[in-house]
């Protein structure tokens, strides 16, 4: 199957148009993603993908290509294909088993545009979201507090049958997904591959940050996955700060981004166009320290820091907005 640590041919990205999820009308997250496209079409190409009736009055290079697709949200890596050789396979879509309210064209979005561009094209018979799934080639990294979320009427064994039309043969269940995270338990949030042989994951050793123990029993379970198959695995840990507050200027009036609502972060959650990561930032302490770690860690690639304030008030990160083929 396809994943990001493949060499990237291009990133689709969908417009913000959601004011429940974007607040001040999406004017702030808009002006996040313009610099995001930028950075990424300086690259490799990007497709935009926007409602018929928005209009985009942001310019760009000649690598930003313009779909028109009614979309509900912007969480591109959660609603399009998953790109198998040359085939594309769709799934079923609930808006993360119902938060958010409206999501019936996101759940038709895989179809329309593979059909836009005349590929195979197969739906699956499962809720799913493609942040879900971090996978490697044969291998996938999931969580049963996602899994099982979405299709409730679903063991273990049926799930994985499922995802195995996707070339998948090896998966790695872990418990639980970041603390607060706003989809209940998607795992690309919390872990990610570099190579066969290397994991980024999520961790933290201050007692008082409420994932300390959702990341020690996610890395015995990974670790344990790669002794059974008697295979060396290096597992990268990177700091995962407790949950931003929302300030006042940030709340949006008539939803539950209010004052007391908390905001899951991770600097997992960034993209890898190859020669290039962007890295989330998010104006605390650890950036700094996380910032350094990447330069360790890939020192054969550039790290740009993004300011994913922004994106994390609307419930994700670099990595949920766009989505890589």
């Amino acid at each position: 199957m396809k994943c990001d640590v493949n060499n990237v041919k291009k990133v689709v990205i969908i417009w913000p148009n959601n004011k429940e999820t974007w607040r001040n009308d999406c004017l702030n997250i808009r002006r996040v993603f313009t610099k995001i496209i930028k950075i990424i079409s300086r690259n490799v190409d990007v497709e935009l993908i926007k409602n018929p009736q928005d209009t985009i009055k942001q310019k760009f290079n000649k690598n930003v290509k313009i779909i028109n697709i009614e979309t509900n949200d912007s969480w591109a890596r959660d609603v399009m294909p998953l790109k198998v050789g040359e085939a594309y396979f769709g799934f079923i879509f609930n808006g993360y088993n119902g938060i958010l309210k409206e999501y019936e064209f996101d759940n038709l979005i895989c179809e329309k545009y593979a059909k836009l561009f005349n590929m195979p094209f197969t739906k699956l018979p499962i809720v799913l979201e493609g942040g879900a799934l971090v996978v490697k080639d044969k291998c996938c990294i999931l969580t049963e507090e996602c899994l099982f979320d979405r299709n409730p009427n679903l063991n273990k064994n049926e799930i994985e049958n499922c995802l195995k039309k996707l070339s998948i043969t090896d998966f790695i269940w872990i418990k639980h997904g970041l603390y607060l995270d706003e989809t209940r338990g998607h795992a690309d949030e919390i872990v990610a591959f570099k190579n066969e042989r290397e994991i980024l994951l999520s961790w933290t050793d201050d007692v008082t940050n409420q994932n300390y123990s959702i990341c020690r029993d996610n890395y015995k379970r990974i670790v344990n996955f790669y002794k059974r198959k008697k295979q060396f695995i290096i597992i990268h840990k990177i700091d995962t700060p407790k949950p931003l507050k929302r300030r006042k200027k940030e709340v949006i009036d008539g939803t539950d981004r209010n004052i007391e609502n908390l905001v899951a972060i991770s600097y997992i959650n960034y993209l890898d166009l190859g020669k290039v990561i962007l890295l989330p930032q998010f104006g605390v302490k650890e950036d700094k320290i996380v910032y350094k770690k990447f330069r360790s860690i890939f020192k054969d690639k550039k790290i740009i820091k993004i300011n994913s304030r922004e994106i994390a008030l609307g419930g994700g990160g670099i990595h949920c907005v766009t989505k890589d083929y």
